[in-house]
């Protein structure tokens, strides 16, 4: 980031912001030591400053000015083993174990990214549907709704 003469994004798996459901935790357990990194590199480098860190398994949120993005995983959403559910044959249940713990999309979900010198960032909706119940249907919390769902949000974030 030293280097760079440019606005600077990131991208990661896990995120550098935490998240909270009934089971887990998401998030880099020092995520606090690397935010407070990010804010330091923009409070010296205003011209070259961090905008955006996209990661899977949470939702968007801005955190000193640095906005955390989430774009829910391609195929599935992961429910776990209070929730398991077989919605495929028993050949592919055996093959892939772990598919019976998700909640799978019909289609995969991708996005398109537009950032714009203007201070915009504009992400493009996209949805599909549940493969078999949705995890609501299998008991799954319904506080949770906000956060899991067979969709990305067409957002427009200012930077």
């Amino acid at each position: 980031m030293e280097k760079t003469q440019y606005p600077v994004i990131l991208f990661s798996h896990q995120g550098l912001s935490i998240y909270q459901t009934h089971q887990e935790t998401y998030g880099l357990d020092n995520y606090q030591e690397i935010q407070n990194l990010l804010q330091e590199h923009n409070r010296l480098h205003p011209e070259r400053k961090v905008i955006a860190s996209f990661n899977g398994h949470t939702h968007a949120e801005n955190i000193g000015g640095i906005w955390y993005i989430s774009i829910t995983s391609m195929a599935y959403h992961w429910l776990g083993e209070d929730y398991e559910y077989i919605r495929y044959s028993p050949e592919v249940d055996k093959n892939f174990r772990w598919i019976k713990y998700t909640a799978p999309f019909k289609e995969p979900l991708f996005t398109t990214v537009e950032i714009s010198s203007n201070g915009t960032i504009k992400i493009a909706g996209k949805k599909t549907e549940w493969v078999g119940p949705s995890p609501f249907e299998l008991g799954f919390p319904e506080n949770l709704k906000p956060y899991v769902h067979p969709w990305i949000t067409k957002r427009k974030l200012r930077f």
